[in-house]
């Protein structure tokens, strides 16, 4: 009988005290709701004592911008290149010269894309991959997407190949400096994965301009940490 009458006392006491957990806490919330007048602090924070962070992140952006434009805009015309090849080879047509005597290339045609990705399926997996990729991009072809999937695969041509070449620099530092690796590459690649992709893409907007070549930058950013 002794045994059990511990062991029920001992089943008790934590049922007793969230009961006088949640009797205090009531009691706080209607003490606050009472005394709302007296005391206007415990309802609505006081303004005087919030830290203008988002203030001081919108200067350090300001000052950035002001100061490395220069910097983001020549990167963005380096990357620009090789991007506005892939974009014009696969989605928009090659513009050469102004005016009247500007002379337009055509982009490839979507035949010979889907041709092209069905030789290379066969060739990494035999005849069913090259006829699943092939038929992947004869139904994008069939349903209207073909532009909007082009421009796609354009950006992630370039985008690829730049986070495999970062990602394997990265990589080896991080190996040979096992404390660059622990303070530094180790969090920024966390916040790299962690953070929502719009909310690195509104400061690469902001400094690499309004192109295509924000969106690689952000499309990288995502997807260097795996490589």
């Amino acid at each position: 009988m002794t045994v059990t009458a511990s062991a029920s006392e001992a089943r008790s006491r934590p049922v007793q005290l969230w009961l006088a957990v949640w009797a205090g806490a009531l009691a706080a919330v209607l003490a606050v709701f009472l005394l709302q007048d007296s005391l206007p602090w415990a309802v609505n924070y006081p303004a005087s004592a919030i830290i203008p962070v988002a203030d001081w992140v919108s200067a350090l952006m300001s000052w950035v911008k002001s100061n490395f434009s220069w910097l983001t805009r020549s990167i963005t015309a380096v990357l620009g290149v090789p991007l506005d090849f892939a974009l014009g080879l696969l989605a928009k047509n090659f513009k050469i010269g102004h005016g009247a005597e500007m002379l337009v290339l055509p982009r490839l045609s979507w035949v010979g894309v889907c041709i092209a990705a069905f030789l290379a399926g066969r060739a990494a997996g035999g005849w069913k991959l090259g006829a699943l990729v092939g038929g992947c991009f004869l139904y994008i072809a069939l349903f209207g997407q073909w532009t909007s999937a082009m421009l796609t695969l354009g950006l992630i041509s370039i985008a690829v190949p730049f986070c495999i070449v970062t990602g394997l620099f990265v990589g080896i530092w991080a190996w040979r400096k096992p404390w660059a690796e622990r303070l530094l590459i180790s969090p920024a690649l966390d916040l790299m994965q962690t953070i929502p992709t719009f909310a690195y893409l509104i400061p690469m907007l902001l400094l690499f301009g309004n192109s295509p070549v924000s969106a690689m930058i952000a499309t990288a950013i995502f997807a260097t940490p795996p490589m």
